[in-house]
C-alpha cells in the first residue's frame, strides 16, 4: 500500500512538532493521538500481537487503550489514520505550543 507523499510528510511534522511540546496534553489527547499513531503504523490491533511496547509507558496505566481505544480504530486504512492523525495534532499544537 502506497501512502500519499504529502499525507506521510504532514504525519512526520506533526510527530516530531508534538515530540518538541514543552507542556504535556491532557491523558485524553494524548490516548487519540497515540490509538491514531498506532493505527498509522501497524494497521489494525491484533491482541496476539507482540508489537514490543507496553501501553502503561505512554499512558499513565491505562493500557486497556490498547484494546478499546487502538481496537476501535478496526478497519481504517493507515493513510487515513495518518491523516486523522494531523487533524488531530493540529489543535493541540495550537494549545501547547
Amino acid at each position: 500500500m502506497t501512502i500519499d507523499p504529502k499525507i506521510e510528510a504532514d504525519f512526520q511534522q506533526a510527530k516530531g512538532k508534538l515530540r518538541l511540546l514543552k507542556t504535556r496534553p491532557t491523558e485524553q489527547e494524548r490516548a487519540q493521538l497515540w490509538k491514531h499513531y498506532k493505527q498509522a503504523l501497524y494497521g489494525d490491533y491484533d491482541p496476539q500481537k507482540d508489537y514490543g511496547f507496553n501501553a502503561t509507558e505512554y499512558l499513565d496505566g491505562d493500557a486497556d487503550i490498547k484494546k478499546d481505544g487502538w481496537g476501535d480504530l478496526k478497519g481504517l486504512s493507515q493513510e487515513s489514520a495518518k491523516r486523522k492523525y494531523v487533524e488531530l495534532s493540529a489543535p493541540i499544537l495550537k494549545k501547547y505550543s
